[in-house]
């Protein structure tokens, strides 16, 4: 699970972990959070520029998980 947030992200977790449970997945990745600091109306509503280092943790987590997938891991 990759969450984008403006603070911490643990919530939107925890929360995303709950309904996953009820659906029966399973986790098969630690989730990935980006933290944006949006704190303000203003910079909520904003437009958001995430790190390359982050856009390329979340590129390698969805190359894992499409591997897994292709050769039945999952």
């Amino acid at each position: 699970m990759i969450v984008c947030a403006g603070s911490d992200g643990s919530n939107a977790v925890r929360q995303i972990q709950r309904i996953a449970t009820g659906w029966r997945l399973r986790a098969v990745a630690e989730p990935i959070i980006v933290c944006t600091r949006a704190q303000t109306p203003e910079s909520i509503l904003s437009a958001k520029s995430i790190a390359d280092a982050d856009l390329e943790r979340c590129r390698q987590l969805g190359a894992s998980l499409s591997a897994g997938l292709a050769l039945g891991i999952f």
